[in-house]
Formats: C-alpha cells, sequence, structure tokens
C-alpha cells in the first residue's frame, strides 16, 4: 500500500484570524470539507448554530442530506464533541438535528435543529423563516466544475446571507476545489487568484472594515492504493488521483483539458472576428473565425488584453442586457447568418482555445448564458 503524505487540512488557523468572510482553495480530499464541518458542529455545541449552502436543492435530496456529516459519524467526532450524548446528524426538511440511535436500533433525534440547508437556486423559499441562532454560515462547492453557475449567484449567495443574518453578524466561510481559475466570486471578491500561493494566507479589506480571509492549501501530495486503478496516461485522470496538475506541472489547478490550436494561420485567414464579453470575471475574450488555404475552417479564441476599437460595431456576446444593436445576450439564439456559423463551430466541437483557463470561461459563460 502506497504511503500517505501529509497532513489533512486543519481550517482553524484561517478562521483564528477573525475575518468577516473566510475562503478556502485546495484539492478535492485535502480535508477542508472535514474540517470545517467540524468546526461547526464544534460551535453548535455552544450554542452557535450554522447554515450549510450549496448551489442546488439536488444537493440535499435523497440521501445526500444525510450523507455530509456522515465522514464525522465513522469517526466519532459526533460522539467526542457532545461527550457521548449524541452519535449523529440527521437531515430532515432543510433541518438538521443531533441525533442518536436507541437499543432498538430506533433514530432519536433533538427537538431544535442544530442548523439549515439553503440552496442558492431555492433561496425565495426561506426569507419568511428566523435563523437568530445561525453564526456560521458555510457554502460549499463554491467553484463549479464545469462553469455551471447560476445567473448573477454571488448576489443570490449574499441575498441568502442576508435572510439568515437579518441584523447580526455571521461568519462566513467558503470552500472551493481547485478545479477551475474561472469563477465570478474571485471577481467580486477582488482576488487575483494567479499571486495565491499554496500554504500562505491572504487578508483583503474592504469599505467598512470588512475582511476576507483566503487561503490556498498546501498540496497533499496523498498517494492511495487505489490510485493504481487510473494509470493509463489520460491527464484528465489525475483529477481523480489526486495527482500533478494538467497543465504539465505540480500546479494545484486542475482544468478540464480542451483543443489548443493544431496550426498556424495567417492574418488574411480570419474571415470573421467577434468577442465575448463575461463582466462577471471582467474578462473579454477575442474570438477568430478561419479559413486556411488549405480550406480547414475552426474558430480560434484567446484573451483579450486591450480594449475594443469598434465598440459599437463589433459582435459582441455578453452576459449583461443592453440595447445596443450589435450586443447579443447569451449565444443561444442565433438570429443571423454569421451567428449561426458560430454556432455550428461550437455544436461540431470545431473551436480552439489557447489555453485551458479560456476554455473553462467559455464554457462557464454559454452555460450562464441561456435565453
Amino acid at each position: 500500500m502506497a504511503l500517505l503524505k501529509g497532513d489533512y487540512y486543519d481550517i482553524r488557523k484561517l478562521l483564528e484570524l477573525g475575518c468577516d468572510w473566510n475562503l478556502v482553495l485546495g484539492e478535492r480530499s485535502s480535508g477542508k470539507t472535514y474540517s470545517s464541518l467540524k468546526v461547526l458542529l464544534e460551535d453548535a455545541w455552544k450554542g452557535k448554530n450554522f447554515a450549510y449552502v450549496r448551489r442546488y436543492d439536488e444537493d440535499f435530496k435523497s440521501r445526500r442530506g444525510s450523507a455530509i456529516f456522515q465522514s464525522l459519524e465513522q469517526n466519532n467526532e459526533i460522539t467526542k464533541i457532545t461527550r457521548g450524548k449524541w452519535t449523529g446528524i440527521r437531515y430532515y426538511s432543510k433541518r438538521f438535528y443531533w441525533c442518536k440511535y436507541d437499543k432498538d436500533g430506533k433514530c432519536v433525534y433533538d427537538e431544535s435543529p442544530v442548523g439549515w440547508a439553503f440552496s442558492l437556486a431555492g433561496g425565495e423559499h426561506d426569507k419568511s423563516s428566523s435563523y437568530n441562532t445561525v453564526y456560521n454560515i458555510m457554502m460549499d462547492e463554491m467553484v463549479a466544475s464545469g462553469g455551471a453557475y447560476l445567473n448573477n449567484e454571488f448576489v443570490l449567495l449574499c441575498n441568502t446571507i442576508s435572510t439568515i443574518a437579518r441584523d447580526r453578524m455571521c461568519r462566513i466561510i467558503l470552500l472551493g476545489n481547485t478545479v477551475s481559475k474561472v469563477c465570478p466570486y474571485f471577481s467580486e471578491l477582488k482576488i487575483d487568484i494567479n499571486k495565491l500561493k499554496q500554504g500562505s494566507i491572504n487578508v483583503i479589506e474592504y469599505d467598512r472594515g470588512l475582511r476576507l480571509a483566503v487561503e490556498m492549501t498546501d498540496s497533499t501530495e496523498r498517494e492511495k492504493e487505489s490510485d493504481r486503478l487510473f494509470s493509463f496516461g489520460n491527464a484528465k485522470l489525475n483529477m481523480i488521483r489526486g495527482a500533478e496538475g494538467n497543465n504539465g506541472d505540480n500546479s494545484i489547478w486542475q482544468f478540464d483539458i480542451y483543443p489548443h490550436l493544431f496550426i498556424e494561420y495567417e492574418r488574411d485567414d480570419i474571415m470573421f472576428t467577434y468577442f465575448i464579453e463575461y463582466t462577471e470575471l471582467n474578462k473579454l475574450y477575442q474570438c477568430e473565425m478561419i479559413q486556411t488555404k488549405e480550406n480547414e475552417q475552426f474558430t480560434f479564441i484567446h484573451e483579450k488584453t486591450t480594449p475594443l476599437k469598434n465598440i459599437d460595431q463589433d459582435l459582441i456576446f455578453s452576459d449583461r442586457l443592453t440595447s445596443k444593436p450589435n450586443y447579443r445576450y447569451g449565444m443561444s439564439n442565433p438570429r443571423t447568418l454569421v451567428e449561426k456559423k458560430i454556432n455550428e463551430h461550437f455544436k461540431s466541437n470545431n473551436v480552439y482555445y489557447s489555453n485551458n483557463e479560456v476554455g473553462d470561461a467559455v464554457k462557464s459563460f454559454r452555460l450562464l448564458v441561456r435565453v
């Protein structure tokens, strides 16, 4: 059996800084969720209850809600925290309860909930309730694999926090796997994701004394016996194995892999240029439709770092609504022959990207803005 290297993550050092918002980014299976859930229960035992936030209602349905604290239950953490009074957590109707099993195997649970479940997509249903015992508000899986974010997701999260906190101060905990640098939270929170270093904590200050602590966890370099089952040389399988990033280095970031440019082309080969304006990421992408002298046709997309020159004439796909005739909200409703051709390139997987990060962003944009 392969040796397990490195310690599991412990969030307590980050929380000791006393910041209002706390963000942890790291590899899958690094222990950040386990450590954070343990803190939620430790505080709840002292009377500071919690709110657990996910993106969709489906994240809690069936047995998923009951499975959230299962690892802590199996490791007897709940028994230790409650000094033997309770052994588990029962989930029922968007609420979490302390529970235990009696001698007949029947589940006995506390009368009052210790925590509540919230989904950003269903936040409107929670506004009439009171959550005045909640102190910790934790969102897990903040970074969406594949870019499947909700429209104005950060605003939806803040609305959910406002519903819970009302006129009190609460502590916010955000957890994300390093599966994509494309995440609207990074731009909203003003985080330069490329400047974060593994194992370090950065504190960002905002208006009115608001503070965010953000930590990129150390790589665990944790090898498991089961890793051998995925040793086929496919870089995407590194995400399962927790091995080196699929950028060809030891990066903690594990992007999906997108097709890169396979041939060189001349400026004269560019038939048409359009742009994607992704305001939630504060990014602009240039998209060039190419036809080479060998009659190969495809689209190449790269980040544009200079301002647009023909802002009233260029075709611009955007995630913001505007009345300008050259702007389109999203890419799912082509109107002109050119737009239909653009759509055909995507449907036939005939689009190439300067790097995987750009591929992630464009995929996220197309999923996010649908009309």
